[in-house]
């Protein structure tokens, strides 16, 4: 796949001139909602598209309708379309092109016992955090946050939300151990809550 991306590219180059992607060679972004994406399908310039991903995370794209890309890497994303365009005998095996025009903005809300709780944006291209980068992000804990009982509310790949609950109360012992699970991470859209500590 990526020997057919780099020679496409190399023709659409020659033939087009600059198309102006973000980070065309990236296939390990994960497209977010927001995202503004140019869809191409060697050959088909009919089903070739600029959208936007919609807050519910799709694409509609030409003969094969809504596809599902928030959450998929981009490499995942054009596999995603070709499998829908052979699956449904549209095309025989469609080379899908995705490359990033805009990325949206991605935002990670964190309420409760945090010194400076709300919103705070990841950079551009990252595909998460560390949930202890983003708590240190919002001024750290307060003295009276329930540590061991952190809820992270995110959307899974059916569109529902979940809950999670990550235990941060030995964090520091974690470090200090260089244990490799104390990097909970955290993606665009997630929505972390710190409960207060009962005395």
């Amino acid at each position: 796949m990526r020997f057919v991306r780099t020679l496409f590219f190399i023709f659409m180059l020659l033939g087009k001139g600059d198309l102006g992607f973000a980070n065309e060679e990236d296939e390990n972004y994960i497209l977010t909602s927001g995202d503004i994406i140019s869809v191409q399908v060697f050959g088909q310039p009919d089903l070739d598209t600029e959208q936007e991903i919609s807050n519910q995370g799709y694409i509609n794209m030409g003969l094969i309708g809504l596809i599902r890309v928030s959450r998929l890497t981009v490499a995942n994303a054009e596999e995603t379309i070709r499998k829908a365009y052979m699956e449904q005998r549209f095309l025989r095996d469609p080379q899908v092109i995705i490359g990033v025009r805009e990325y949206s903005p991605k935002l990670v809300s964190v309420l409760g016992q945090v010194n400076s709780p709300g919103s705070i944006q990841l950079p551009k291209d990252a595909n998460h955090l560390p949930l202890a980068r983003v708590i240190s992000m919002v001024g750290d804990f307060r003295g009276i946050a329930k540590k061991d009982a952190i809820r992270v509310v995110r959307k899974n790949e059916a569109g529902e939300e979940i809950t999670i609950i990550v235990d941060m109360s030995d964090i520091g012992e974690k470090k200090r151990a260089h244990e490799d699970d104390i990097d909970f991470l955290i993606y665009p859209d997630d929505v972390i809550y710190v409960p207060e500590r009962l005395f």
